[in-house]
């Protein structure tokens, strides 16, 4: 969508544009999945930590 608004902005570099905004796109949405792999590694952590304390 923002392409097809701003791309007559850069008719004749839009593969470029495109790439750029693609690249930016999955750094951004890198952030939130690295925080919630830590997240749910913490988590098990904790139920594994759980798990020993109850079996002790």
């Amino acid at each position: 969508m923002t392409l097809g608004i701003y791309g007559r902005l850069f008719p004749d570099r839009l593969d470029e544009v495109s790439e750029k905004m693609h690249k930016r796109r999955a750094h951004d949405l890198a952030k939130p999945k690295a925080k919630a792999k830590k997240a749910e590694k913490a988590l098990a952590e904790l139920v594994q930590e759980s798990a020993g304390e109850a079996a002790a």
